[in-house]
């Protein structure tokens, strides 16, 4: 193989081609198989069309944080996929395409799953009387905000509808589609994240009167734009959410964590593991629990309370 000295204007797409064939008879068939796969579903779509020695330890930040809040992928499977990515570019490194590995400056999720963070009671009523401030020309980001805490929807969910998937007059909203950025070619809108993700919710009353006003002044096809009228970009999205909490003294989560401060409001009003998991759009149940098992054990030890104080008159001693 003709090696060429820190060809950066090469596409990834081609570069990664290159890397396939050359370990196609090293790896066995079933771990060739799985790269494959890993570049043609996350990979490719990403950083196909970008210049291998343009790629920065930023964008790479970014595409983790894609895989991990708008795919809610596992953190093992992140790290899969990161470690393909990770080895083409070292091979980068050593056929003389680029200089250094953008991938050395990334931080991976834990792999230990950590409790979901969210939201407190206090703190969500915090964030409503903040909401509640914001000028009209802004309802849209509020709109945006109450999507996430009050029907659970992902950050590619919210710039994914439009006013076709709202009822205004029933009060409900169909999730049929999602838009995220992909580097090289905008704002792409496509199916949810799994066949369980396609569902309908009911509108809470603040929400749906929002809605109501926010139509009236939209000329748009889509529920939530840029100042432009066209669908607006989730990391646009993301960095108005970061400035509101900074400027209004809350505590920073990110956009995505609004769904959690959703799942675990449904939690603390003993709303059964299979009706959240069909809110949130779970493929299976087991994902909810696994995902909120914090959130409901305590339910659980708050239902055997219950069940004590109503069957005995003095609560038994539990302890030795």
């Amino acid at each position: 193989m003709k090696i060429q000295k820190f060809n950066r204007f090469t596409r990834f797409s081609s570069f990664a081609e290159s890397y396939m064939n050359s370990i196609s008879l090293r790896v066995e068939k079933s771990t060739f198989q799985g790269y494959q796969s890993y570049l043609k579903i996350h990979i490719l779509p990403y950083f196909g069309n970008k210049y291998i020695g343009f790629i920065t330890p930023q964008q790479v930040q970014e595409f983790v944080e894609y895989l991990h809040e708008d795919l809610e992928l596992s953190a093992k499977s992140i790290k899969n996929i990161f470690s393909l990515f990770h080895s083409i570019m070292e091979r980068a490194i050593k056929w003389h395409y680029i200089k250094e590995n953008p991938c050395e400056f990334v931080d991976l999720p834990p792999l230990s799953r950590k409790e979901s963070d969210y939201y407190n009671e206090k703190e969500l009523k915090k964030l409503i009387v903040c909401l509640e401030s914001l000028p009209a020309e802004e309802l849209k980001y509020k709109v945006s905000i109450e999507l996430g805490f009050l029907c659970g929807l992902r950050k590619s969910e919210i710039c994914g509808l439009d006013w076709k998937h709202v009822d205004l007059k029933k009060g409900t909203v169909r999730i049929v589609q999602k838009r995220l950025i992909i580097p090289g070619e905008g704002v792409v809108t496509g199916k949810p994240k799994t066949a369980k993700s396609n569902r309908m919710l009911a509108l809470p009353a603040p929400l749906l009167a929002d809605l109501i006003t926010l139509k009236k002044r939209s000329s748009s096809s889509s529920v939530i734009t840029n100042d432009n009228g066209e669908p607006i970009y989730p990391q646009v999205l993301a960095r108005w959410f970061d400035r509101f909490l900074k400027k209004n003294g809350l505590r920073h989560i990110s956009l995505h964590k609004l769904r959690h401060t959703y799942a675990t409001i449904l939690a603390h009003l003993d709303v059964d593991i299979k009706s959240v998991s069909e809110q949130l759009g779970h493929a299976q149940a087991t994902t909810t629990l696994n995902i909120y098992t914090h959130q409901f054990t305590e339910v659980r030890e708050d239902i055997a309370k219950k069940i004590t104080k109503s069957l005995y008159r003095k609560p038994r001693k539990t302890k030795p």
